[in-house]
């Protein structure tokens, strides 16, 4: 009798017993479908805004360094050598030497992939940077071609970085050829390098900020690249150097480290209101001031903020 009622019992919780249905599985599917869709832009802006703080706090240092290697110098802020036949110093070599782990903040987090990967790449384009990728690799001293099987002489570790390098801070001796603007614009350009005794607002003169190259001049009348990440004169720093600083690698934006140690987070078309040289005409042609028009900028800039 008991055996019965048991069995009974037993054949009632097997028959209520029931798995999802097929609708019910296509539901549950599509609500973590959705909660993904919504938390991983949320994710990925978190990402990216903590990559952005660490950029800063790298371009920060790097003028924290910069100040501290020429609180002691008269005159000039630095005064520009040459590792080789037309090439300038590297700012990372003489500036590297005073700035413990300094190869661990030369890359923006955004871009720490050196383009070339070669010791020795076949082309110098292939050692340009671009938006999410660092520029590379650079040896600090070269010599000249040797023989065919050993076009260069390595002395060192190549360097890489993602940080650009403001060069009107660093001024060449006054017999020298001014390295990247000598050869399109006037000799008259010596004098626009910043000196000690003249940087009037350090907070407003930039030293260091994301850019696909290492190197730069920027100058009012230079024209933005009319293509993200185009550089119309590369490996030549002659013309259109603001070019190099103008990538959008921070959502419209790049970081900037200015002489008196700030970092900011500075709009594409605002780089051409800042003073860059002693003579940068701040309302320049590509400003409102100047009278630049939306339609003057190529079509990848124009959804970007005016100034």
């Amino acid at each position: 009798m008991g055996n019965r009622r048991t069995c009974r019992v037993r054949r009632c919780l097997r028959g209520s017993r029931k798995g999802f249905t097929l609708i019910e599985l296509l539901v549950v599917i599509a609500i973590i479908v959705l909660l993904a869709a919504i938390l991983l832009p949320t994710l990925h802006r978190a990402r990216s805004q903590a990559r952005e703080v660490v950029c800063r706090a790298n371009l920060r240092q790097w003028a924290i360094v910069f100040k501290s290697y020429t609180s002691g110098s008269e005159g000039a802020l630095h005064n520009q050598g040459f590792c080789s036949i037309g090439a300038p110093e590297f700012w990372m070599h003489w500036l590297g030497r005073n700035a413990a782990g300094s190869e661990r903040i030369r890359c923006c987090p955004m871009a720490r992939k050196p383009a070339s990967s070669m010791a020795l790449p076949a082309t110098a384009r292939e050692v340009l940077g671009s938006t999410f990728k660092a520029w590379g690799r650079l040896y600090p001293l070269v010599s000249l071609p040797a023989r065919r099987d050993r076009p260069f002489m390595q002395t060192d570790r190549p360097y890489h970085g993602s940080y650009v390098f403001n060069n009107w801070l660093s001024e060449p001796p006054a017999a020298e050829l001014v390295i990247g603007i000598a050869m399109s614009v006037p000799r008259r350009t010596i004098h626009d390098f910043w000196k000690n005794e003249d940087v009037r607002s350090p907070g407003e003169t930039p030293a260091f900020g994301d850019g696909l190259w290492w190197c730069s001049w920027p100058k009012d009348v230079d024209k933005p690249p009319p293509a993200e990440g185009q550089v119309d004169n590369f490996p030549c720093g002659c013309r259109d150097s603001m070019q190099y600083l103008c990538i959008n690698r921070h959502n419209g934006h790049i970081n900037i480290a200015f002489l008196d140690g700030s970092v900011r987070r500075i709009g594409l078309k605002q780089l051409w209101t800042l003073k860059w040289h002693r003579g940068f005409e701040t309302r320049g042609r590509w400003t409102k001031a100047g009278g630049v028009e939306p339609a003057d900028w190529p079509a990848w800039m124009k959804a970007f903020k005016d100034y």
